[in-house]
Order: structure tokens, then sequence, then C-alpha cells
């Protein structure tokens, strides 16, 4: 199993939205090129319960374009894709790993670079397993 971000933007990629990780689709870190990209960050989640397997954990999905409304347009096509496979308990599978997801709002402007570039992005709780490292 690989991490959580990287099946996010997998995901992602064999719907077509994105052309491969590390070309316009990165985690953690948002390049300093390509101006057109979507990256993930995971963020503080919940404790975690001794008794559950899952893990509950945040995450957020930004997309920089060169103008606020395209950012805003890749945003959107992202939640509408994430929402629109979600099933009626929040259940999808990134890249094959069952996630229990919800989708915390709709996108919203999170900033614009020195070289006007804009990001959008939005934020998800994912309930799944942790990610297996190593080995």
């Amino acid at each position: 199993m690989s991490l959580l971000l990287e099946d996010i933007l997998q995901f992602l990629v064999d719907k077509k939205l994105y052309q491969g990780l590390g070309v316009d689709a990165f985690w953690d870190k948002l390049p300093d090129k390509p101006d057109t990209c979507v990256v993930v960050y995971e963020y503080s989640g919940f404790a975690e319960v001794p008794y559950e397997e899952a893990v509950h954990r945040s995450v957020q999905i930004v997309c920089r374009e060169p103008s606020a409304s395209l950012a805003k347009a890749s945003a959107t096509r992202v939640h509408n894709l994430i929402r629109s496979s979600l099933d009626e308990t929040g259940v999808i599978y990134f890249n094959g790993r069952f996630t229990q997801t919800s989708i915390r709002q709709t996108p919203f402007k999170v900033n614009e670079d020195s070289n006007s570039r804009v990001t959008y992005g939005f934020n998800l709780g994912i309930t799944t397993s942790e990610d297996m490292l190593g080995g």
C-alpha cells in the first residue's frame, strides 16, 4: 500500500484530471513549476482511538492556476469528482485504498503568489488505514 496522499493523486490522474505524479500532481510541497498543478497536504487529524484500526486524517487539496477563475474551476472539478464518487455512506476508493471521506467545504481561495498565480482548495476528513512505510 502506498501513502494516502499518493493514492488521492493517483485517483485524480486515473480520472484524467492531471497528467501524472511529479508532472502536475504533487504532495506536501507546491513546486515553482508548472503553473497549473494540484497538490495534496496532510495536516493534523484526530487522536487515534486505541480499539480502532482506522485513523482519522485531514487532507487539503489545492489547485494552482494562472488566474483566480481558472483555479476556482480546477478546484471545483476535483471537488465535484470526489463528491460524485462517494457512495451514500461516504465510501470512496482512492487508488484501491478504502476510505470513508467527508468533504468539509466547497473550494475557497487559499493564496495568490508573487507571480499572480492563484490557488483554490478544500479540505477532506478521511477515515482509513495507516500508511505502511518501509519493509
